[in-house]
């Protein structure tokens, strides 16, 4: 197995007026009340960042949604972490983190994180390197 560990987790981060900075996947994932689910879901980044891409298969549960764009399945829990993978800088962008409440997926999450994904590419967001604590 070839070890990947130089892949790196970031997160869309947007700069608001009075430089202040809005970490949405982070913010979502801290949230009050989702703390047992949220270790579960920091465990799959952990497993995610280490396997690197693409994940071999059967280790994650992992959803192509769009050209480009993933869905991570923290399950037993309830968290969907959608994200992209920047390859030439291997790099795993995190997008959005959804406490998803049926079994269906709402198409609305998809257009907010494409939405967050092109604000990437035009420069109205950047990322900023997620560190999971141990």
């Amino acid at each position: 197995m070839i070890s990947l560990s130089d892949w790196t987790l970031w997160e869309i981060e947007y700069e608001r007026e009075g430089g202040s900075v809005d970490r949405p996947v982070t913010e979502e994932l801290l949230a009050p009340g989702s703390s047992t689910d949220t270790k579960q879901a920091i465990s799959k980044l952990r497993l995610l960042k280490a396997h690197g891409w693409p994940v071999p298969r059967g280790s994650l549960d992992i959803a192509a949604v769009s050209s480009g764009m993933y869905v991570l399945k923290c399950k037993p829990g309830f968290w969907r972490l959608y994200f992209s993978v920047i390859d030439p800088q291997r790099r795993i962008l995190l997008l959005l983190a959804v406490a998803k409440k049926k079994w269906k997926r709402n198409p609305n999450d998809l257009a907010k994180a494409s939405r967050r994904f092109d604000d990437y590419r035009g420069g109205r967001a950047r990322a900023c390197e997620v560190r999971l604590a141990d």
